[in-house]
């Protein structure tokens, strides 16, 4: 290129170069107005947020302060019904009303007003410090389960019931009307003190027996729930004065209780799967294998309860009153420890048959929906239920009742 011609651009850029110097300064300040414009709703939106989320929590406090009073006023229905300790009577307002606590620091305040026929209207209101409040309105009713009358005989079948030779049964034999609930023997001689009665019964579901023994276990903590395929073992070493406790407890699935020693059930044991009792040892010995009382310390009786079936094998020794409950089938085969008319146990299976082996005085009664039968050399006797503190939906129902729910008709917040 000629130099003429390279000096002309040369000037031309300078040229360019000196007219942009005095857009610089116009620039910055056009920046810095729109980024004062735009900060302020910025931080005005921020705060508003802010403000919204504080709100948003406050408010979720409340209700979870005030839920907790409806859950509290479920439970005592539920489970006592009863004047004292955190609930008394209010003659003025003619509710229960529950002593203030403080939750999430907010004051909770409950009430509950009988609205008749096992209803309840249940108000909980939470307060805060600040002067906001949630207040839950909810009405609830008692639904109660009375199966009593499956206790009132020695055997008690939806369908046919199998009696083995050699085998005692003193006690009332109910069955539905023929055909459908066949026994064997169909005759007895006339010494032998039974009463065959036969009725259609309203046999209860195994959905229901699971709400009802669901509920005394599903909020247990640690160690429950017990994986499935869980197994638990007796200790060696155990004694009649120090046995291994087992309960409350639930396992997911199947679980199996083994080994050779004393244990003594301290609450329901539910298994969401089947439940296998394994002794170890020569069963054949007295002493060896698994001595299971069903008895708490307290006195109370124990429940053990399964989803699936259950399978009780040779070598428990069982002593005390309680209740063996299954959906599915039920082989019951321990050896009853010393029974008399002061126990109880209930064998019962809801939607299965149950198979009866056990050896010695055998007092209570075997239920089974489909079938029950009875091995030779049973001993079975059926004894009055009442005072055995069975862990059993009986009676005509009151709150503490183990066959005792509550259904929850509204639940209104404002």
């Amino acid at each position: 290129m000629r130099q003429p011609a390279v000096n002309e651009l040369r000037r031309s850029l300078r040229a360019v170069v000196r007219n942009q110097q005095g857009l610089v300064l116009p620039t910055v300040l056009l920046l810095l107005v729109l980024g004062a414009m735009l900060i302020v709703p910025a931080l005005d939106y921020g705060s508003t947020s802010l403000k919204g989320t504080q709100v948003t929590e406050k408010k979720e406090l409340e209700l979870y302060a005030a839920d907790s009073g409806v859950t509290d006023a479920v439970f005592w229905l539920q489970e006592d019904g009863e004047t004292g300790g955190r609930w008394n009577w209010d003659d003025v307002d003619s509710v229960w009303r529950r002593d203030t606590y403080e939750l999430n620091d907010r004051t909770v305040d409950v009430d509950i007003e009988e609205l008749g026929g096992n209803t309840y209207k249940v108000t909980s209101e939470a307060v805060s410090a600040e002067g906001g409040s949630t207040t839950i309105e909810s009405v609830v009713v008692l639904l109660y389960s009375d199966f009593g009358f499956l206790l009132d005989n020695a055997i008690t079948s939806g369908g046919d019931v199998d009696i083995q030779p050699n085998t005692s049964v003193d006690g009332d034999i109910l069955l539905p009307p023929e055909p459908d609930g066949e026994l064997d023997p169909p005759n007895f001689s006339p010494e032998d003190p039974w009463i065959i009665k036969r009725e259609y019964l309203e046999w209860p579901s195994g959905e229901q027996l699971i709400e009802i023994y669901w509920e005394q276990v599903k909020d247990l903590g640690p160690p429950s729930p017990y994986p499935d395929g869980h197994t638990i073992n007796i200790p060696p070493g155990t004694t009649e004065g120090a046995p291994f406790e087992i309960g409350p407890l639930w396992a997911e699935g199947n679980l199996e209780i083994k080994g050779k020693g004393w244990a003594r059930l301290e609450g329901t044991v539910y298994a969401k799967g089947n439940l296998v009792f394994s002794p170890l040892g020569d069963v054949e010995i007295e002493g060896e294998g698994i001595r299971l009382c069903m008895n708490s310390e307290s006195g109370e009786s124990q429940t053990i309860f399964a989803e699936g079936y259950i399978d009780m094998r040779p070598g428990v020794m069982l002593s005390g009153s309680g209740c063996v409950v299954a959906v599915g089938d039920i082989f019951f085969n321990p050896h009853i420890a010393a029974g008399s008319e002061d126990d109880f146990i209930l064998v019962m299976s809801a939607e299965g048959t149950v198979t009866i082996n056990p050896n010695g005085a055998f007092y209570g009664s075997i239920v089974g929906n489909i079938e029950v039968g009875l091995q030779p050399h049973i001993d079975l006797n059926w004894t009055d239920p009442e005072g055995k503190g069975l862990n059993f939906p009986q009676g005509e129902g009151t709150a503490g009742d183990p066959g005792t729910t509550v259904s929850v008709a509204t639940y209104n917040i404002s």
